[in-house]
């Protein structure tokens, strides 16, 4: 269990994210990208990893900052 003040959770990244990187939608202690699934594969995320349309990001987020995934 991670208790109550973290979220493991996913999100598909969308046409208007893709292009960037990890870095630029991490949130330093608040959101965190651990792996990418893309193609049917998951590989652990780097800054510099590339987001594409369709990928599902595996998140670790604050539950106090959950709000800010959909953003």
């Amino acid at each position: 269990p991670l208790g109550s003040d973290l979220e493991l959770t996913h999100y598909e990244v969308s046409p208007n994210l893709a292009g960037r990187t990890v870095q630029t939608i991490t949130l330093p202690g608040e959101l965190h990208v651990v792996a990418i699934e893309r193609d049917g594969k998951s590989f652990l995320a780097t800054d510099s990893s590339t987001l594409q349309a369709g990928d599902t990001l595996h998140l670790a987020v604050l539950t106090s900052a959950s709000d800010k995934v959909a953003s």
